[in-house]
């Protein structure tokens, strides 16, 4: 199809999602939607507001200064700075802290609680592009954090023996 036209389509998460293509260039895509009547209105949106919206042109710099910010695949730069050496060695270690909760000490609850949020850290490492946030905010809950700083103490501790 040649011109310009919109089109639905559901995406790889099963989502919905508009986009506009200009000679078969996409020019953009919508948010995801969980039906396609959503998806529908946000056509119907664009056509009905867009003539009368205002436009915001924005110079390169700023606008790779707004794409860092809210890049949710990277938001942290780790994912270029950590090899796939480097994550064998975070995934070694989240598989010692597994281990080091299931042996501690700490009532039943509390362990799986741990437990559970890092078997789900461990299971995000495994994918092709890893989602450091969602690891990152397991990781950093209170009942993980209570059982790393015990185990970074623990090494701490043998280090200086």
């Amino acid at each position: 199809m040649r011109g310009h036209h919109f089109e639905i389509f559901k995406d790889k998460a099963g989502e919905f999602r508009a986009r506009f293509k200009y000679n078969n260039e996409i020019i953009f895509a919508t948010e995801g939607y969980t039906n396609e009547a959503s998806a529908k209105n946000a056509i119907e949106s664009i056509v009905k507001n867009g003539p009368s919206a205002q436009r915001q042109f924005r110079d390169a710099p700023e606008l790779e200064r707004i794409q860092h910010a809210i890049d949710s695949t990277d938001w942290t730069g780790l994912g270029k700075a950590i090899t796939r050496q480097k994550a064998v060695v975070i995934r070694e270690k989240t598989d010692a802290l597994l281990q080091a909760i299931i042996q501690s000490d700490a009532d039943m609850e509390t362990r799986t609680d741990a437990c559970k949020r890092v078997e789900a850290a461990i299971v995000l490492l495994e994918a092709p592009n890893v989602p450091w946030r969602e690891v990152v905010g397991l990781l950093n809950h209170p009942t993980v954090t209570a059982f790393l700083a015990a185990l970074n103490l623990l090494q701490f501790i043998i280090g200086l023996a």
